[in-house]
């Protein structure tokens, strides 16, 4: 999977659009690409006269490899977004005894 960052396309942009500029930015070839989802979408309005949607894109190539290759700007490997517990008790473990009711011991609590 890939991350696609600063893809810009007009207000009024269709679907396909935002495929062909996909197909741009990593120069593929329509079969090329699996499946792409939107990461972000935000609006840059620096220009009034040209207010357009800027993408982050997760993309799943048919030839990663091929595409890090090429060393394009704004294209690299997507981060691992999965959640990982932090930690897990032991199999035996005893809850703490909070005493006193004070600010710390309602903060420990």
């Amino acid at each position: 999977m890939l991350r696609v960052t600063e893809i810009r396309l007009p207000l009024d942009h269709s679907a396909e659009s935002l495929r062909q500029a996909i197909l741009k930015k990593l120069r593929i070839a329509p079969a090329g690409l699996e499946s792409f989802s939107i990461i972000k979408r935000g609006h840059d309005a620096r220009k009034k006269s040209a207010i357009v949607y800027v993408y982050s894109l997760d993309v799943a190539v048919a030839d990663e490899g091929a595409v890090l290759a090429r060393n394009l700007p704004h294209v690299r490997l997507a981060p691992d977004m999965d959640y990982k517990p932090v930690a897990a008790a032991p199999g035996k473990f005893q809850r703490p005894v909070v005493i006193g009711a004070g600010p710390c011991g309602l903060f420990a609590a």
